[in-house]
């Protein structure tokens, strides 16, 4: 039989770690949507030329929600776009991991409008959507985390007053 006081205290350890990773995430995934509220309040939109475009194989991981990658019996497949565009101090190459949908609709040389912040132009956006997506993403697994840091102990034991259920009684044959 498991020692009571062990449970509690693995139970407890395991609720502050998801808690520790739900607010992580949490904020995480707000500050991502912050920066998508800062791009269309104060975003300067712009054109960037297609510099090049590439599907990358990588060992392991999941499809994204957003089709940001696709799983493959070998590995998952990210399509990710070169460009630059002209910003104020002069030009910027970024990269970006994009839709396939995205991906197949340009090609080498393509036009693409994209929106950057005037102060910041490494924060920027070729594929509208997808930093709003990616913020609501990591709250929901943020939320997920800490409604999983509450659920722990009930599971684990925690919770159980010490004379509940499973202690056997002192007083046997009475």
């Amino acid at each position: 039989m498991a020692d009571p006081v062990n449970s509690m205290k693995r139970g407890l350890i395991w609720a502050v770690v998801l808690a520790i990773l739900g607010v992580g995430l949490g904020w995480v995934g707000y500050s991502i949507a912050d920066q998508d509220r800062m791009l269309k309040a104060r975003g300067i939109e712009a054109m960037a030329i297609v510099t090049n475009k590439s599907k990358v194989r990588r060992r392991g991981g999941s499809s994204n929600v957003n089709n940001m990658s696709r799983l493959s019996s070998r590995g998952r497949i990210e399509f990710v776009v070169r460009y630059q565009f002209k910003a104020p101090k002069g030009r910027v190459t970024d990269r970006k991991t994009v839709s396939r949908s995205f991906f197949d609709s340009i090609k080498f040389g393509d036009s693409i409008p994209l929106r950057y912040m005037p102060d910041k132009p490494s924060i920027n956006e070729i594929e509208s959507g997808t930093i709003s997506a990616n913020g609501m993403i990591a709250m929901g697994f943020g939320a997920a985390f800490l409604l999983a840091a509450f659920a722990v102990p009930f599971f684990t034991g925690a919770k159980k007053s010490k004379f509940g259920r499973g202690r056997k009684s002192t007083t046997e044959g009475n």
